[in-house]
């Protein structure tokens, strides 16, 4: 059995295109159950239907300053497709949050940009590692976070294991 991702996207989608390619492999251990987007016009959405991957919007604009709304609605999409782990591309900030899932908490991963370089209380550009194996009856998903450390050196930031 196959862990049941959801990406999230604003725009082109372009790493989430190549998470749908890698998922069509048989021996990938991910399915993408559903591609969620904040914005209707989003790029990416468009890529995700056409590989026949369900697509949903959740327009955050409308909730205005009512975030948990927001949260809410996005709470019942994650629950309706049965996710146990979220995906979301370009943030300003490296981020592991937690959504509550049918069976305990569902990790959604948050990458910077690519050419983010450190300011302020912004990380600099980081990217994830990830290993997910079946683990007895269950499935194990170890991350690995690396991005540019002094000298411009990639360096491991942070291991965890989030399932």
């Amino acid at each position: 059995m196959k862990r049941r991702v959801a990406i999230l996207i604003s725009g082109r989608g372009s790493n989430m295109a190549a998470l749908i390619r890698a998922a069509a492999a048989q021996d990938f251990p991910a399915e993408i159950a559903v591609v969620i987007s904040n914005r209707a016009d989003a790029q990416g959405l468009d890529k995700a239907q056409a590989s026949g991957v369900p697509t949903l919007v959740i327009e955050s604009k409308p909730f205005g300053k009512e975030r948990a709304a927001f949260e809410t609605a996005l709470q019942a999409a994650l629950d309706r497709h049965g996710v146990e782990l979220i995906l979301h591309g370009h943030d300003h900030i490296h981020s592991t949050m937690w959504f509550e899932g049918p069976n305990g908490n569902i990790p959604a991963i948050g990458v910077p940009s690519a050419s983010a370089l450190a300011h302020g209380h912004y990380p600099a550009a980081a990217y994830n590692l990830f290993r997910i194996e079946k683990d007895n009856a269950g499935w194990r998903c170890e991350q690995t976070v690396r991005g540019l450390g002094a000298g411009f050196q990639i360096q491991q930031i942070r291991h965890a294991r989030l399932i």
